[in-house]
């Protein structure tokens, strides 16, 4: 059953998904790309997802949704990481953040 939902969702939704970990990315993910981002609901589902979409190069609208993590840790990002390819079937999945970094220690 799961090998036939697979073969079935080969076709990208989104171009791409972005994980991040805590508010301080999130908003500088919303930031960077600019506004346009909107609330998207999942039945069932109490995770905060957003979207927006972005013209490429060739003038196509790129639907990217992104998430935050509630809870910290290697486990969270993983859950959440494959729910979301597993909602939304992106063509790329980008986990982004300061990867625990802190100025003054890592230069």
């Amino acid at each position: 059953m799961f090998a036939d939902h697979m073969q079935q969702s080969m076709d990208y939704e989104c171009a791409a998904v972005i994980c991040t970990a805590v508010e301080a990315e999130s908003a500088s993910l919303k930031q960077t790309f600019g506004g346009g981002w909107t609330r998207l609901r999942v039945p069932g589902d109490k995770q905060q997802y957003y979207e927006a979409t972005f013209v490429d190069k060739h003038g196509d609208g790129q639907l990217v949704i992104t998430c935050q993590q509630d809870m910290m840790g290697m486990a969270a990002a993983s859950a959440l990481a494959t729910k979301a390819t597993m909602l939304f079937c992106p063509r790329y999945l980008i986990m982004c953040g300061i990867a625990a970094g802190i100025r003054k220690d890592t230069g």
